[in-house]
Protein backbone atom coordinates (compact mmCIF):
# COMPACT_ATOMS: atom_id res chain seq x y z
CA UNK A 1 0.00 0.00 0.00
CA UNK A 2 2.91 2.34 0.55
CA UNK A 3 4.70 1.39 -2.65
CA UNK A 4 1.36 2.68 -4.08
CA UNK A 5 0.68 5.93 -2.29
CA UNK A 6 4.06 7.25 -3.29
CA UNK A 7 4.18 6.57 -6.87
CA UNK A 8 1.00 8.46 -6.98
CA UNK A 9 2.71 11.35 -5.23
CA UNK A 10 5.37 10.96 -7.67
CA UNK A 11 3.09 11.37 -10.79
CA UNK A 12 1.30 14.46 -9.06
CA UNK A 13 4.89 16.17 -8.61
CA UNK A 14 5.36 15.52 -12.24
CA UNK A 15 2.17 16.62 -13.40
CA UNK A 16 2.95 20.29 -11.39
CA UNK A 17 6.33 20.58 -12.55
CA UNK A 18 5.16 20.09 -16.23
CA UNK A 19 2.08 22.48 -15.56
CA UNK A 20 4.32 25.48 -14.05
CA UNK A 21 5.37 25.36 -17.60
CA UNK A 22 2.46 27.35 -18.93
CA UNK A 23 0.91 30.71 -18.39
CA UNK A 24 -1.75 30.48 -16.80
CA UNK A 25 -0.92 28.18 -14.11
CA UNK A 26 -3.11 25.25 -13.90
CA UNK A 27 -4.60 23.38 -10.84
CA UNK A 28 -3.76 20.54 -10.06
CA UNK A 29 -6.74 18.21 -11.07
CA UNK A 30 -7.39 15.14 -9.28
CA UNK A 31 -5.70 12.21 -10.84
CA UNK A 32 -7.28 8.69 -10.81
CA UNK A 33 -4.40 6.65 -10.28
CA UNK A 34 -4.91 2.82 -10.58
CA UNK A 35 -4.54 0.35 -7.89
CA UNK A 36 -0.63 -0.45 -8.50
CA UNK A 37 0.98 -3.22 -7.71
CA UNK A 38 5.07 -2.39 -7.52
CA UNK A 39 7.18 -5.82 -7.57
CA UNK A 40 10.88 -4.15 -6.77
CA UNK A 41 12.30 -0.48 -7.43
CA UNK A 42 15.11 -0.29 -8.61
CA UNK A 43 17.46 1.74 -6.77
CA UNK A 44 21.33 2.85 -7.80
CA UNK A 45 24.03 0.77 -6.14
CA UNK A 46 25.77 1.79 -2.85
CA UNK A 47 29.11 1.08 -4.98
CA UNK A 48 28.10 3.61 -7.55
CA UNK A 49 27.88 6.26 -4.94
CA UNK A 50 31.80 7.65 -4.85
CA UNK A 51 32.53 7.98 -0.94
CA UNK A 52 34.56 11.12 0.32
CA UNK A 53 37.83 11.50 -2.01
CA UNK A 54 41.13 10.90 -0.39
CA UNK A 55 43.60 13.77 -1.02
CA UNK A 56 46.86 12.88 -3.43
CA UNK A 57 48.35 16.31 -2.99
CA UNK A 58 51.97 16.35 -3.57
CA UNK A 59 52.71 18.53 -0.36
CA UNK A 60 50.70 16.16 1.88
CA UNK A 61 47.07 16.42 3.20
CA UNK A 62 47.01 16.76 6.72
CA UNK A 63 49.78 14.06 7.39
CA UNK A 64 51.46 13.50 10.92
CA UNK A 65 54.51 16.10 11.47
CA UNK A 66 57.96 14.71 11.70
CA UNK A 67 58.33 12.47 14.74
CA UNK A 68 61.82 13.00 16.52
CA UNK A 69 62.55 10.01 18.04
CA UNK A 70 65.66 11.27 19.76
CA UNK A 71 68.36 14.09 19.65
CA UNK A 72 71.47 14.37 21.89
CA UNK A 73 74.78 15.62 22.15
CA UNK A 74 78.05 14.10 23.12
CA UNK A 75 81.74 15.97 23.91
CA UNK A 76 84.28 13.34 21.77
CA UNK A 77 87.23 15.84 22.52
CA UNK A 78 88.10 19.29 24.00
CA UNK A 79 87.61 20.69 20.51
CA UNK A 80 84.71 18.24 19.07
CA UNK A 81 80.94 17.72 20.02
CA UNK A 82 79.06 14.90 18.36
CA UNK A 83 75.09 15.43 17.43
CA UNK A 84 72.80 12.47 16.63
CA UNK A 85 69.06 12.33 16.18
CA UNK A 86 66.50 9.83 14.52
CA UNK A 87 63.57 10.83 13.67
CA UNK A 88 60.51 8.86 11.39
CA UNK A 89 57.07 10.08 9.83
CA UNK A 90 59.56 12.54 7.57
CA UNK A 91 56.34 13.55 4.90
CA UNK A 92 57.15 16.94 3.27
CA UNK A 93 60.24 17.23 5.45
CA UNK A 94 62.72 19.52 3.54
CA UNK A 95 65.39 19.33 6.38
CA UNK A 96 67.03 20.40 10.01
CA UNK A 97 68.32 23.84 10.58
CA UNK A 98 71.22 22.93 13.25
CA UNK A 99 71.28 25.66 15.97
CA UNK A 100 73.89 26.29 18.88
CA UNK A 101 74.10 28.88 22.11
CA UNK A 102 77.15 29.12 24.16
CA UNK A 103 76.72 29.43 28.00
CA UNK A 104 72.83 30.19 28.24
CA UNK A 105 70.24 29.74 25.97
CA UNK A 106 69.03 33.53 25.19
CA UNK A 107 70.46 33.59 21.49
CA UNK A 108 71.08 30.43 19.14
CA UNK A 109 72.67 30.45 15.70
CA UNK A 110 72.57 28.58 12.58
CA UNK A 111 75.48 26.79 12.14
CA UNK A 112 74.57 24.73 8.92
CA UNK A 113 71.69 23.03 7.57
CA UNK A 114 70.97 18.87 7.17
CA UNK A 115 69.19 17.98 4.51
CA UNK A 116 66.03 15.41 4.96
CA UNK A 117 67.39 11.76 4.01
CA UNK A 118 64.20 9.15 2.83
CA UNK A 119 60.50 10.58 3.22
CA UNK A 120 58.01 8.54 4.60
CA UNK A 121 56.88 6.45 7.46
CA UNK A 122 61.00 5.08 7.28
CA UNK A 123 63.28 5.51 10.44
CA UNK A 124 66.04 8.08 9.57
CA UNK A 125 69.38 8.67 11.63
CA UNK A 126 71.22 11.50 11.42
CA UNK A 127 74.39 12.54 12.92
CA UNK A 128 76.70 15.91 12.66
CA UNK A 129 80.09 16.48 14.00
CA UNK A 130 80.59 19.93 15.47
CA UNK A 131 83.77 21.78 15.87
CA UNK A 132 83.43 23.06 19.64
CA UNK A 133 86.07 24.02 22.23
CA UNK A 134 83.79 25.80 24.45
CA UNK A 135 84.70 25.56 28.00
CA UNK A 136 81.33 26.37 29.61
CA UNK A 137 77.85 24.54 28.68
CA UNK A 138 76.79 24.54 24.86
CA UNK A 139 73.15 24.00 24.00
CA UNK A 140 71.70 22.95 20.67
CA UNK A 141 68.25 22.51 19.16
CA UNK A 142 67.38 21.60 15.80
CA UNK A 143 64.82 23.37 13.55
CA UNK A 144 62.92 21.45 11.32
CA UNK A 145 61.53 22.76 8.04
CA UNK A 146 58.76 21.60 5.82
CA UNK A 147 58.75 22.02 2.23
CA UNK A 148 56.27 24.95 2.33
CA UNK A 149 58.56 26.78 4.98
CA UNK A 150 56.53 26.13 7.74
CA UNK A 151 59.01 24.73 10.70
CA UNK A 152 58.87 23.71 14.63
CA UNK A 153 61.80 23.66 16.82
CA UNK A 154 63.35 20.40 19.21
CA UNK A 155 64.01 20.43 22.66
CA UNK A 156 67.22 21.46 23.76
CA UNK A 157 70.12 19.47 24.70
CA UNK A 158 73.15 20.57 26.66
CA UNK A 159 76.54 19.50 26.47
CA UNK A 160 79.34 20.16 28.81
CA UNK A 161 82.88 22.21 28.06
CA UNK A 162 86.08 20.66 29.77
CA UNK A 163 87.37 23.84 31.44
CA UNK A 164 90.06 24.36 33.07
CA UNK A 165 90.55 20.86 34.91
CA UNK A 166 92.28 17.98 34.02
CA UNK A 167 89.73 16.05 31.17
CA UNK A 168 89.68 12.36 29.47
CA UNK A 169 87.71 11.64 26.40
CA UNK A 170 88.32 8.70 24.49
CA UNK A 171 87.03 7.65 20.85
CA UNK A 172 85.73 5.89 18.50
CA UNK A 173 83.86 4.30 21.17
CA UNK A 174 82.64 1.78 20.51
CA UNK A 175 85.81 0.88 19.27
CA UNK A 176 86.86 -2.41 16.97
CA UNK A 177 90.90 -2.13 16.84
CA UNK A 178 92.87 0.82 18.41
CA UNK A 179 91.23 3.46 21.25
CA UNK A 180 92.83 7.18 21.32
CA UNK A 181 92.80 8.58 25.03
CA UNK A 182 92.98 12.42 24.77
CA UNK A 183 94.71 14.10 27.71
CA UNK A 184 93.60 17.73 28.81
CA UNK A 185 96.03 18.93 31.63
CA UNK A 186 96.54 22.55 32.46
CA UNK A 187 100.03 21.55 33.53
CA UNK A 188 103.20 19.45 32.52
CA UNK A 189 102.77 16.43 34.75
CA UNK A 190 103.96 12.51 34.15
CA UNK A 191 101.13 10.00 34.62
CA UNK A 192 100.20 6.59 34.60
CA UNK A 193 97.68 5.28 32.76
CA UNK A 194 95.56 1.94 33.27
CA UNK A 195 93.42 -0.06 31.62
CA UNK A 196 90.48 -2.30 33.31
CA UNK A 197 88.28 -4.51 32.63
CA UNK A 198 84.68 -4.50 33.89
CA UNK A 199 85.62 -6.60 36.97
CA UNK A 200 88.35 -3.84 37.72
CA UNK A 201 91.11 -6.45 36.68
CA UNK A 202 94.32 -4.57 35.57
CA UNK A 203 95.00 -5.50 31.59
CA UNK A 204 97.70 -2.39 30.68
CA UNK A 205 99.06 0.12 31.61
CA UNK A 206 101.78 2.84 30.38
CA UNK A 207 103.96 5.72 31.92
CA UNK A 208 102.90 8.72 29.86
CA UNK A 209 104.95 12.36 30.10
CA UNK A 210 101.78 14.90 29.54
CA UNK A 211 102.35 18.38 28.47
CA UNK A 212 100.40 21.14 28.73
CA UNK A 213 96.99 21.01 26.94
CA UNK A 214 95.79 18.30 24.58
CA UNK A 215 97.69 14.96 24.63
CA UNK A 216 96.93 12.32 22.77
CA UNK A 217 98.06 8.24 23.50
CA UNK A 218 97.08 5.52 21.46
CA UNK A 219 95.84 2.36 23.12
CA UNK A 220 96.14 -1.08 21.35
CA UNK A 221 92.45 -2.83 21.51
CA UNK A 222 92.12 -5.33 19.05
CA UNK A 223 93.00 -8.46 20.94
CA UNK A 224 90.02 -7.27 23.64
CA UNK A 225 87.08 -9.34 24.59
CA UNK A 226 83.47 -7.64 23.53
CA UNK A 227 82.53 -5.68 27.03
CA UNK A 228 83.10 -2.72 28.73
CA UNK A 229 86.36 -1.71 29.70
CA UNK A 230 87.74 1.27 31.94
CA UNK A 231 90.79 3.93 31.58
CA UNK A 232 92.49 5.53 34.54
CA UNK A 233 94.81 8.37 34.20
CA UNK A 234 96.57 9.09 37.48
CA UNK A 235 99.18 12.19 37.78
CA UNK A 236 101.91 12.61 39.41
CA UNK A 237 99.74 15.58 41.33
CA UNK A 238 97.07 12.75 42.62
CA UNK A 239 94.95 13.76 40.12
CA UNK A 240 92.76 10.77 38.85
CA UNK A 241 90.53 11.06 35.66
CA UNK A 242 88.17 7.95 34.17
CA UNK A 243 86.92 7.07 31.39
CA UNK A 244 84.84 4.09 29.83
CA UNK A 245 84.43 2.83 26.32
CA UNK A 246 83.06 -0.61 24.77
CA UNK A 247 84.83 -2.98 22.54
CA UNK A 248 82.65 -4.42 19.71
Amino acid sequence: MYKNMALAGLLQLLYVMASAQTSPPMGIPNLSIPSLTVSSLAIPSLETINPLAVCNCPSGCGVLPVKLLEFEGMRQSTVLVKLDWKTTNEYNNKGFIVERSLGNTDHFDSITFVAAKLQGGYENKYNLPDNNDFSGISYYRLQQVDLDGRSTFSEIVAVKGYGKEASLALYPNPVSTKLTAEVFTPVKTTAVLLLTDATQKLLYTVNVELLKGINFINIPAAHLGGGLYFIRVVTDQDKTITGKFIKL
